[in-house]
């Protein structure tokens, strides 16, 4: 073997590994810095809220909603079971926004109660975004 057969076998192993490199660390890019999924993001993503029995005051509790698409994206909200001690202030938003919820203890004897607040996109094929609801009504003393 000549030395220019040397050199050139070395050179080419080293354009082969260096494309190998690129390829990998080009695609393992692609894996580490996915973008955010398409849709709706709420946050907090469930709201725990406690009251002693007996209280007057409601509670109002901010939900962010965000997307990560470039337009705004329009939802409407709703509650899963209807429950009367949780109000929506607004049903219907374009993210980014904040929906407003109220709590209320009043008249709620000890007990724990619980909803889900359903953000339904309007763009079809996105998935529903469910925020868990709990509002515990501890016993007087």
């Amino acid at each position: 073997m000549h030395t220019r057969d040397t050199v050139e076998t070395t050179r080419e192993r080293l354009v082969l590994s260096a494309v190998l490199a690129c390829t990998f660390a080009c695609r393992l890019d692609k894996l580490i810095n996915t973008p955010p999924p398409a849709g709706l993001t709420v946050a907090p993503s469930r709201i725990a809220q406690s009251a002693p029995a007996g209280s007057s005051g409601p509670r109002s509790v901010a939900l962010a909603v965000s997307s990560a698409q470039s337009d705004a994206l329009s939802w409407t909200a709703h509650r899963e079971t209807g429950a009367a001690w949780l109000v929506l202030t607004d049903s219907t938003g374009a993210a980014p926004d904040t929906l407003w919820l109220t709590l209320d203890p009043s008249a709620l004897p000890a007990d724990t109660y619980r909803d889900v607040v359903v953000f339904v996109p309007d763009e079809l094929g996105l998935p529903r975004v469910r925020v868990p609801i709990e509002l515990r009504i501890d016993p007087a003393r």
